[in-house]
């Protein structure tokens, strides 16, 4: 099996998204959700987001 070529490093976009929403008081459901979103934006996009691209990108 081939190593990878490419890591998406997209734990920190998850971290942040987690951590946003936990200290908002959103419940983990949400919290959850919201991390998933930021994680998958970078990974598909190789950028980090804000409030406005990753709603019109959902």
């Amino acid at each position: 099996m081939a190593d990878p070529i490419h890591e998406t490093g997209a734990r920190d976009r998850f971290d942040a998204g987690l951590a946003y929403a936990v200290g908002r008081g959103w419940d983990w459901t949400q919290a959850l959700a919201l991390a998933n979103a930021c994680a998958s934006y970078y990974v598909d996009t190789g950028r980090s987001t804000d409030r406005t691209s990753l709603s019109a990108w959902l």
